[in-house]
């Protein structure tokens, strides 16, 4: 009993550490993502261009800020 309860947690705590590690990271790979966007479309001037232009994209990939 004590073996399949240890497998059981051994099996599922890489997939919550993953989880985990992405929900805290979620915030640096927008800001990222959003410099980006600045750097490769020059029309792009201030925050309220990028959320008219790509705001409902930004917000599927990855959520409200």
């Amino acid at each position: 009993m004590l073996q399949a309860v240890f497998l059981g947690v051994a099996t599922t705590f890489p997939a919550l550490l993953y989880f985990l590690f992405d929900r805290q990271n979620t915030d640096a790979l927008r800001s990222r993502f959003l410099l980006t966007l600045f750097r490769l479309d020059r029309r792009l001037e201030t925050a309220s261009d990028w959320s008219a232009r790509y705001g409902r994209q930004v917000t599927e990939a990855f959520g409200k800020h």
